[in-house]
């Protein structure tokens, strides 16, 4: 029969179980509590202060193997994984520092860090001071994830989440339940886009944190089937002479324009969270108006895609046109 600590799958470095929580106690009652702590606390407590480096492999004959390193743990010797030639490793410290700056500009804490298995796959997840709820029952909880890895396979991600990493099947639900808005390889050349990283996650954290009142100001503003519909066209950019064609004409045509505006309005009222936001029968807000646009963007484009496509569509969600029409649906809400 598998132990709790089994089940859970949390490394064990010398002889310590390698996490760290603060608030309530995980049910598997490992690793140890800390209180508001920050970055470097976390990485103490959780037993993450440690840094991988590369080393040659050689055969029993003493020949060496080119073009593959082991991914060595230096405070056991653990190997954590076989990598190429192009592997750059990412030490924790690195890759959870990009936390740092939130915590000490934002009051953002560390809610919980840990490594599994053998401590290839290690978590650290920040938790904003504040709940944000718009409307009744449609609360956004302020968690931040960031993972990365040591064995070759894992890469460097960052998402928001709702849900309290403890383990790692809680990790899994939380990688699941939300995109990954920074995905990156352990390679040189995307590695050496972290300080961009940081100032992304800063930005997003900043935006969380402000956004309460934003949001409640979205869910009080009152819309139409009508009114949504002429939002949507604001913020895809319906051109006039599609729109003139359409109701003044009255010529119906599915153009990929058309199909996309629809697409989005039907979201408003089914998608994720769609009652909770406050669409209902022909009703609607601002809040759920936004909401739908978001959803769109940011999940129905890369549905069915590639790993290459899913990459590209995050991307431009945020650094390109995905991100504008973000941009421009959260000002044309705020205006309606």
């Amino acid at each position: 029969m598998l132990k709790e600590e089994e089940m859970e799958n949390i490394a064990y470095i010398n002889g310590e179980a390698a996490m760290a929580y603060q608030n309530e106690m995980p049910w598997h009652k490992l690793g140890t509590k800390m209180i508001e702590a920050d970055v470097e606390v976390a990485l103490k407590t959780g037993h993450l202060d440690w840094i991988v480096g590369l080393e040659p492999i050689f055969l029993a004959d003493g020949a060496r193997v080119t073009g593959r390193f082991a991914n060595v743990r230096d405070v056991d010797r653990k190997v954590l994984g076989i990598v190429g030639k192009e592997y750059e490793p990412l030490q924790n410290a690195e890759a959870f520092g990009v936390l740092q700056d939130a915590c000490s500009e934002f009051g953002v804490t560390i809610e919980s860090c840990g490594a599994l298995g053998i401590g290839a796959k290690c978590w650290m997840l920040a938790k904003l001071p504040d709940s944000v709820e718009p409307v009744p029952g449609d609360r956004v909880d302020g968690y931040f994830l960031v993972t990365t890895g040591h064995n070759g396979s894992i890469p460097f991600t960052a998402r928001p989440t709702p849900i309290r990493v403890v383990c790692e099947n809680t990790l899994n639900v939380a990688e699941h339940s939300t995109n990954a808005i920074i995905t990156m390889k352990h390679i040189r050349s995307e590695l050496a886009t972290m300080d961009q990283v940081k100032r992304l996650i800063n930005k997003l954290v900043k935006a969380l944190k402000i956004s309460g009142e934003t949001f409640a100001q979205l869910a009080a503003k009152k819309m139409n089937r009508i009114a949504v519909t002429e939002y949507v066209n604001a913020v895809l950019g319906v051109s006039d002479e599609e729109l003139f064609i359409q109701q003044y004409l009255g010529i119906k045509r599915e153009t990929a324009q058309i199909k996309k505006r629809d697409k989005v309005v039907n979201l408003v009222w089914n998608g994720k969270g769609a009652e909770l936001a406050g669409a209902k029968n022909n009703d609607a807000n601002a809040w759920a108006a936004y909401n739908a646009v978001t959803e769109f963007v940011d999940h129905v484009r890369t549905a069915k895609k590639s790993e290459k496509a899913i990459r590209m569509s995050n991307k431009s969600a945020l650094f390109g046109a995905g991100f504008r029409i973000k941009q421009r649906a959260l000002q044309l809400a705020l205006a309606a």
